[in-house]
């Protein structure tokens, strides 16, 4: 073990391999070591700790794992290292010519880290790849006492000569730490080792396409340096990189949009160019543009010789998005077919093959069948029809609805008001690995009764008929006999029953239901940060739920008691938000398993955007609501604007955008071809659009 420290910063490298093993703030009170526990993380193999890496050359790959000390101090160490194949352990033609040394010091406030490959040879050498693995501890803990504090939420941006990698604490407490490549180019992440929806994975920060001349050196370097909040970490940006202070008003909107950038640290800033356009403003400046197109609108920043990518989105018409959005769940995604059992259900649908997906086909062909199967999240199909043709009464999408509420009612909402998981009931235990039927309560999600619920509420408000409410305060019974206080379900808003029920004059269930409101709101209350594991030890969506649940109760009770507790996990939710320069990133919350669970190829990694991050654009529109602070409504429109790039113009639908450019050796950065959940954004676009007239123009 070598020890390197002064007042900022301790580092602890290990001596076998010249790994980086810890990384500590000093007067951090937690002591938090910002790299994984090789303990706690066994699943991180040896040669992909922080600071080992590969190189590729056409299909090879090779790797520097083991390394001889060769020089340093109190302050510094250097290894050098030479390339091998890990399979064969040997090195092999033109990389018995390329070798490396890594440095890291101490100067001052930060940490350096330099990448040093030299090429010895005597002829030019052409890297594919360059992947430097760089693995913070982002990884969901089962949450007892202080363990957000010792954990942390990476921010990646890979946009060429601008490249990070911002932690965010998980408890929201600062000091928190940021890595920035301050020489060489990072185009790319991959992640590796990613099986389990609780940890991040490997990070693998990667530059393309890098020849070295002979007799030459490729550095990348990078810096670590602790900040406290945004604005102080994009003043370090500038201060070590040069890279210039900007602020984005909008990096999705509208087409036809005027959008703003703002300079607010010119720093090295040298131009910027969106489109065909070029701008040369400075600090203290704004460039305003219109957002010309529907699709990606790329943009460039250069400075200081370097440049890096900027990336905005223009939105197609949104009324005729969700109009064709609507037209095609009616006509391709609901099953119509009186022989079948899902009679009138909302399906997934393969857009690639233009079919829609039943259980029964892929059995034996996914890893999860009740995330593609009949009724949970496909629920949110049903919602969003509802809530529409609220909006924009439509025949079609309403007999559809007409048909679909009698395949929830009959097959989907039990005898006692239990929520099947699917229309197959006891039978789909198999899926959870129950071998015999009635051994496993297929009614045990609570998610499932909310998001019904959910549904049952917008049909009454399209119809007015009292039935969906008596079904309504039947599942939410249900729900409040069988699961405790503390359950994180969530998607219903509890201020919206009651003014249902009462306009209905179910004065007595009103009163019923909000005790039981008031009850959950002060369990979550009295959880402060100690959220029990759900599906997942710990996410953004359940953190959403949380706040979601206390706003709505607050705005039904007026209880300041439950205001102020949802201050704690606000702060918690927002450490889930990016600021990349990404509209897929810029303000969107940070999911990387659903694509693996949900989606048509199984990719685990990012999912940027991911429909479930609207519940935090729910969230801050509500604090917003209450406290008139603009900054969440700001914070509540980049997250929705985001999540409508899921939608294409003829009604069809992506589920994910998988962020990754590799994930565990495959290719990632794309688009997921399945429609399957992802219309809860839509649903949460038209909560918020349809009470508060938010559009995508808006700032």
């Amino acid at each position: 073990m070598i020890q390197m420290e002064n007042e900022h910063l301790r580092v602890i490298v290990d001596e076998t391999d010249g790994s980086m093993q810890s990384l500590i703030v000093k007067g951090d009170k937690y002591g938090m070591n910002w790299l994984p526990d090789q303990d706690a993380e066994p699943w991180i193999p040896a040669w992909k700790k922080w600071g080992l890496g590969f190189v590729t050359i056409r299909d090879r790959k090779y790797r520097w794992e083991k390394g001889d000390r060769v020089g340093g101090g109190s302050r510094s160490v250097e290894y050098k290292y030479r390339l091998a194949n890990r399979g064969t352990g040997e090195e092999d033609g033109e990389f018995r010519a390329l070798t490396l040394s890594v440095l890291r010091r101490l100067e001052g406030e930060t940490l350096e880290e330099e990448f040093i490959f030299y090429n010895s040879g005597e002829r030019y050498m052409l890297l594919d790849e360059i992947g430097i693995y760089s693995t913070f501890y982002d990884a969901y803990p089962v949450v007892s006492g202080d363990a957000l504090s010792r954990r942390a939420h990476m921010h990646i941006w890979t946009g060429g000569g601008l490249s990070y990698v911002k932690c965010i604490r998980m408890s929201g407490e600062k000091p928190h730490l940021a890595m920035l490549t301050v020489a060489g180019k990072v185009q790319e992440y991959q992640v590796e080792e990613k099986h389990s929806s609780n940890q991040r994975g490997v990070i693998a920060l990667t530059g393309k396409h890098i020849r070295i001349a002979s007799g030459k050196a490729y550095s990348v370097k990078r810096v670590f340096f602790a900040y406290a909040d945004e604005t102080d970490f994009h003043r370090k940006v500038t201060k070590y990189s040069g890279y210039p202070y900007l602020e984005f008003d909008l990096m999705a909107a509208s087409v036809g949009t005027r959008v703003q950038v703002a300079v607010k640290e010119a720093g090295d800033l040298e131009k910027l160019v969106i489109g065909e356009n070029t701008y040369r403003p400075r600090e203290g400046e704004v460039v305003s543009f219109v957002l010309d197109k529907a699709g990606t609108i790329e943009g460039k920043v250069f400075f200081g010789g370097k440049q890096s990518a900027i990336r905005w989105y223009g939105i197609p018409a949104i009324d005729e998005l969700m109009k064709r959005r609507a037209e095609f769940i009616v006509s391709k995604q609901q099953l119509r077919d009186d022989g079948d059992i899902r009679n009138g259900a909302f399906l997934p649908y393969d857009r690639e093959a233009e079919r829609l997906i039943k259980v029964e086909d892929i059995e034996e062909l996914y890893a999860s069948i009740p995330d593609r199967n009949d009724a949970r999240e496909r629920v949110g199909m049903g919602a969003f029809l509802a809530a529409h043709c609220r909006l924009h009464p439509d025949t079609a999408n309403r007999e559809a609805l007409t048909r679909y509420y009698p395949f929830i009612r009959t097959h989907i909402i039990s005898e006692d008001y239990g929520i099947w998981d699917s229309c197959f009931r006891e039978r789909t235990a198999k899926y959870y690995g129950e071998t015999v039927p009635g051994t496993k309560d297929m009614t045990f999600r609570g998610f499932n009764y909310f998001f019904v619920g959910a549904f049952l509420l917008k049909m009454y408000w399209l119809t007015k008929q009292r039935m969906y409410l008596d079904d309504l305060v039947g599942v939410l019974g249900k729900y409040f006999g069988k699961f405790p206080l503390s359950d994180l379900s969530f998607g219903l808003n509890p201020r919206e029953v009651d003014i249902a029920l009462k306009e209905a004059g179910m004065t007595e269930e009103a009163e019923r239901l909000v005790c039981h409101f008031k009850d959950k709101a002060y369990a979550f209350v009295r959880m402060e940060e100690q959220y029990a594991p759900s599906e997942v030890n710990y996410e953004q969506s359940t953190v959403a739920g949380v706040v979601m649940f206390l706003l709505d109760t607050y705005r039904l009770t007026g209880d300041r008691h439950i205001l102020e507790g949802a201050h704690k996990h606000l702060a918690l939710l927002e450490g889930f938000d990016g600021c990349q320069p990404d509209f897929r990133m810029h303000g969107v919350g940070l999911r990387h398993w659903d694509g693996f669970w949900f989606g048509h190829y199984e990719l685990w990694g990012d999912t940027l955007p991911h429909q479930w991050s609207t519940l935090s654009a729910y969230a801050y529109y509500r604090y917003y609501q209450i406290t008139s602070d603009k900054t969440y409504y700001h914070k509540s429109i980049r997250s929705l604007n985001a999540n409508l790039c899921l939608f294409r113009e003829d009604g069809a639908a992506d589920y994910v955008f998988i962020y990754p450019h590799k994930v565990n050796g495959r290719s990632g950065h794309a688009f997921d071809p399945i429609s399957n959940d992802q219309d809860w954004a839509l649903y949460y676009y038209l909560e918020i659009a349809g009470e508060g007239k938010v559009f995508a123009s808006d700032r």
